[in-house]
């Protein structure tokens, strides 16, 4: 139970444009055939300093991969709860219990250049405090890009230094479609935020930034899950969304597939607020077929060292 909340919790991890105004090129000779006119010293070329915000602040503005050169350090805490039921033998009675899990990552994350980009990152128990953890570490690769929309590509790899030793692979397809002017409709991550090396059912809190994982040595337990999400820039500072999974498939290993409606109704909602330097945001999910029974809050941040 601890590594598989470890591995879950360690995901629960464009510089604005300069405008330039060209003075028009000077007349050539006059209308009558003689001899050409003085040229006109030509006009002086200005510069726009870059607005305050501009699209940097927007979150749906920004390139899918961090920008060249740019370093974040991100910080994410996620709680877990678990509610169970429980059913004594010997009297029939009930009685009721939810246990709170709490963790802990940071990771740093570095644009190589303006399609690639990685990063790595640590996570750890924060309530009943153990050290020891999960290490892991991404990359990722944008295919294209246009005015409608961004793809790209990205794996992570993570280790739990436990016992246990699982080591994981996460992979998927990162795809944001401008719907309209602030909205979007995504899959895998919808924007420049901490991703989550983390995919299938496991990781139904998202934004899910990975669709795929396999186990590589305890078990090869493979899972394909189909997330997607909406997400609106309300105010040029502040960026909410929406995500559901609307399958999880077992390729390889114990458990069964589930499909939304029939077997789960995962939700997950959340905000960002951008600044110049940092970028903080919170998130909750839950089932809502089993509403109450399993449900998360995160909280997040991004610090833009440079």
């Amino acid at each position: 139970m601890k590594s598989s909340f470890v591995l879950i919790m360690a995901g629960l991890c464009g510089a604005s444009g300069v405008a330039f105004a060209d003075g028009d090129p000077a007349a050539g000779g006059d209308a009558s055939g003689g001899a050409p006119a003085t040229p006109a010293a030509p006009a002086a070329t200005t510069t726009a300093a870059p607005a305050a915000g501009g699209d940097w602040m927007q979150l749906d503005q920004r390139p899918l991969l961090i920008p060249t050169g740019k370093l974040a350090i991100d910080a994410i805490v996620p709680f877990f709860a678990v509610h169970t039921i429980e059913i004594d033998p010997t009297t029939g009675q009930e009685s009721d219990s939810t246990d709170l899990s709490i963790g802990a990552s940071v990771a740093v994350n570095y644009g190589v250049n303006d399609k690639l980009e990685v990063g790595g990152g640590y996570a750890f128990n924060l309530k009943d405090f153990d050290a020891t953890g999960t290490l892991y570490g991404h990359g990722a690769y944008l295919v294209s890009h246009t005015d409608k929309m961004d793809i790209g590509v990205a794996a992570a790899l993570s280790f739990d230094l436990h016992s246990s030793g699982d080591v994981d692979l996460a992979a998927g397809a990162w795809i944001r479609y401008r719907l309209a002017p602030k909205l979007t409709l995504f899959t895998g991550q919808p924007a420049m935020i901490p991703d989550l090396p983390v995919g299938g059912f496991g990781g139904f809190i998202g934004p899910t930034g990975y669709q795929f994982t396999a186990n590589l040595n305890n078990g090869n337990a493979v899972e394909l899950g189909i997330p997607v999400g909406v997400g609106y820039q309300a105010t040029p500072n502040v960026w909410v969304y929406g995500q559901t999974l609307l399958a999880n498939l077992v390729l390889n290993g114990g458990g069964d597939n589930a499909f939304i409606f029939s077997d789960f109704i995962p939700i997950t909602l959340g905000a960002w607020y951008s600044m110049d330097k940092l970028d903080v945001g919170a998130s909750f999910g839950d089932d809502l077929k089993n509403a109450g029974d399993f449900y998360a809050i995160t909280l997040n941040a991004r610090y833009w060292v440079k």
